[in-house]
């Protein structure tokens, strides 16, 4: 959200979230004076949600965020796969529930009207199909 005050020589992204109890709290950030190498998540999503903004996008990504969002998390998995014991420890011992996972994602990958994002979508209903069979009705109910 651009506030009233933001200007295009001091643009200003306005960011509202809830906290964990659920307090909202708003933030003014000034595009201007983001460092990309060194700044909070909050910071990079509004400086590439203002890039985006002005018509500098990353084509064939739903958004420039979510571009940065996927470099970023190929850049923590190739990391801590280099470190063996981590690695390890995470591909053999941590469980999750994949279904769960799948099933979130999905409920609001579906919502994007952008054909990357539908295809992801899709790619949720066919890995349920692949996990099990009663997944693909439980889907229906997100």
């Amino acid at each position: 959200y651009l506030p009233p005050e933001s200007t295009v020589e001091d643009p200003i992204v306005q960011v509202t979230m809830n906290d964990a109890t659920g307090e909202k709290h708003t933030y003014n950030i000034h595009v201007n004076d983001v460092n990309p190498n060194n700044a909070t998540e909050m910071e990079i999503f509004a400086y590439l949600t203002y890039q985006g903004h002005i018509g500098n996008g990353i084509p064939g990504a739903i958004n420039n965020y979510a571009a940065y969002k996927t470099l970023k998390y190929q850049d923590e998995l190739h990391e801590n796969n280099n470190i063996a014991e981590y690695g390890n420890r995470l591909f053999t011992s941590a469980k999750m529930d994949a279904t769960a996972i799948i099933k979130h994602v999905y409920s609001w990958m579906k919502t994007i009207n952008h054909p990357d994002a539908q295809k992801q979508a899709g790619w949720c209903r066919d890995l349920l199909d692949m996990l099990n069979m009663e997944n693909v009705a439980a889907i229906q109910e997100v």
